[in-house]
This record gives C-alpha cells, sequence and structure tokens, in this order.
C-alpha cells in the first residue's frame, strides 16, 4: 500500500525513493547504486543538480562565508574567487571530529568544550550541510543532558533546517527531526505554558507520521501524549 503526504490529481506522475537519498550519499554514489541495482540513471530534481555543488555537502568558504565544495585541489569560490586551501580544511575538519569523538565518549564533557565545537562547526561547514545537521543534532542532545536549554533548542534547530532544505517539511525524516527538536522544547518547560508554535510543531509532526503509516509512531509516546492531553 501506498499512502501520499500530499493530494495527487488523476493523472499526475508519482516519484518512489528507491533507497539512497540526498542525506546519506552524494550524487554520484546514488546514481552509481541505483544503476548497479536497477539499470537506470536517476533524473529526479536532487540528481538534476549540478553533483559538485550539492548543498547539502558544501562547506564555507573562509574568505567570504558563502558556500564552497572541494571538488578540486584549489577550489575557487562563486562568490568571493577566493582560492579555499584545502589542507587546511582537512586540518579542521579532522579536529573536529576528534573532538566530536571526545563528546560521544565522555558524558561529562563541559558546556563549554560543545560551545567550541558549535562555533567551528559554524566556521566550517554551511548551514544547509549534512554534516553540519549531524553535527547540530549530537550537540543538541548533549546541551539537553545537561539542561542547557537555550542551546539545545538553537542547535536542534539548525538540524532541522538542513533537513527541512534537503527533503521539504512533507516527509517523515523532517517530521521525526523536528519532534527530536519538540521533545527538548517540551522537557525545557518546566511547568510553564508551552507556546503556540510548539504545540502548532508537535500536531503537524504526529499528523503527518500517522497519515505515513510510521511503524515507529509508538515510540513518541510522550509527545503524543502532550499533544493529545497537555494542551
Amino acid at each position: 500500500m501506498v499512502v501520499t503526504t500530499v493530494e495527487v490529481k488523476q493523472g499526475e506522475e508519482l516519484f518512489h525513493n528507491y533507497g539512497p537519498d540526498v542525506l546519506h550519499f552524494p550524487k554520484h554514489l546514488r546514481q552509481q547504486i541505483l544503476v548497479r541495482q536497477y539499470q537506470f540513471t536517476c533524473d529526479c530534481n536532487a540528481c538534476s543538480v549540478d553533483g559538485s555543488k550539492e548543498p547539502q555537502y558544501a562547506l564555507q568558504c573562509e574568505h567570504c562565508s558563502n558556500s564552497v565544495w572541494l571538488e578540486s585541489d584549489a577550489p575557487k569560490c562563486d562568490s568571493c574567487a577566493g582560492v579555499t586551501n584545502v589542507q587546511k580544511f582537512h586540518l579542521r575538519i579532522e579536529l573536529l571530529n576528534q573532538k566530536l569523538s571526545c563528546l560521544e565518549d565522555n558524558s561529562s564533557s563541559s558546556s563549554h568544550f560543545v560551545d567550541s565545537i558549535v562555533e567551528e562547526a559554524k566556521l566550517l561547514y554551511s548551514p544547509e550541510s549534512v554534516m553540519f545537521g549531524n553535527i547540530m543534532d549530537t550537540c543538541a542532545l548533549f546541551y539537553a543532558a545537561i539542561k542547557v536549554w537555550n542551546k539545545a533548542i538553537e542547535c536542534s534547530k539548525a538540524s532541522c533546517h538542513v533537513i527541512e532544505a534537503a527533503t521539504g517539511k512533507q516527509t517523515p525524516t523532517y517530521a521525526l527531526e523536528l519532534l527530536k527538536s519538540c521533545d527538548i522544547r517540551i522537557e525545557a518547560l518546566e511547568n510553564r505554558t508551552p507556546s503556540s508554535q510548539l504545540r502548532e510543531d508537535v500536531l503537524f509532526c504526529v499528523d503527518l507520521l500517522k497519515h505515513c503509516k510510521y511503524v515507529g509512531l509508538e515510540r513518541l509516546s510522550k509527545i503524543i501524549e502532550w499533544s493529545d492531553i497537555r494542551w
């Protein structure tokens, strides 16, 4: 059974995701997998973008803060024409990954240590980069664990922005990421009245996931109870 999340007109073309999506595979890998498994070259909207300029895999130009892609040994920014030092970028990424490993292995890391990860990620990656979104998601959960709610909410919103830019809002992937953000915002309330925006976001996610027959919805019972009972 196939369930649509938007109204479909008679005769309108439907599209299906064959597996490798834009949040996990760059274009050249997606197309390799699809040719090998299904013997066709995909030309969907995502695959129609120049593979070297996919926003979800962009870094940030060190000269002007616009997007840049490391598709050559000396990539040039489209905006300022500044040349990126690839070796320096890779070194910074490696150091950032080491910090992330320390954070994941040590639950007693300080808020200041997480701050340094967030700030470096903002300098390295485009705000629509998948890697930036993953880092923000990790930091949001850590901030929430130590009850630094304002920073947890800020990071979770940044992570949601990445998913929205890559997949759109009417997708289970976006709804699940937004629900994680809602969960953090609910925990941060401390008996204060929830905002209308929080209520809207929870109901949007629950309705969309129910409509999509999402199989893991029972794991979100706490949030569903909030949407059904506590408003």
